[in-house]
């Protein structure tokens, strides 16, 4: 088994978030749990495991919060909105950290990006 730290690495332009800018029509993208991983919290962090992929993962009070907003699938916006109304972040730097955090567990397979449906 590996640890591997969730925090900004080598990202690739697959796997990373798309800036949703709603005025110029792009698409709302949801975000969903995927793969096997079991989570326990450990005090205001969560750690979570991958057997099939032999790998966990530590998460921080804010890492361990979007894992529980993201239990049913939501849009990032979502995601975003509630991290503002219960931590002290600016709107931009919470959007981009969110994204950041998601492209990282998009790399180990915990969680898939997906357009929204047309609604």
């Amino acid at each position: 088994m590996r640890y591997v730290d969730p925090q900004p690495a080598t990202r690739t332009a697959r796997n990373m978030v798309p800036s949703v800018n709603h005025r110029d029509g792009s698409a709302i993208m949801m975000v969903r749990k995927q793969g096997d991983w079991l989570s326990a919290k450990v005090g205001d962090e969560l750690v979570m495991m991958s057997a099939e992929k032999g790998n966990y993962i530590g998460l921080s009070e804010v890492g361990a919060r979007i894992w529980e907003l993201i239990e049913t699938p939501q849009d990032i916006d979502a995601v975003c909105r509630k991290l503002l109304d219960e931590f002290d972040v600016a709107p931009d730097i919470c959007r981009a950290e969110v994204e950041v955090f998601l492209n990282e567990l998009v790399t180990h397979g915990a969680v898939a990006l997906d357009p929204s449906p047309a609604g």
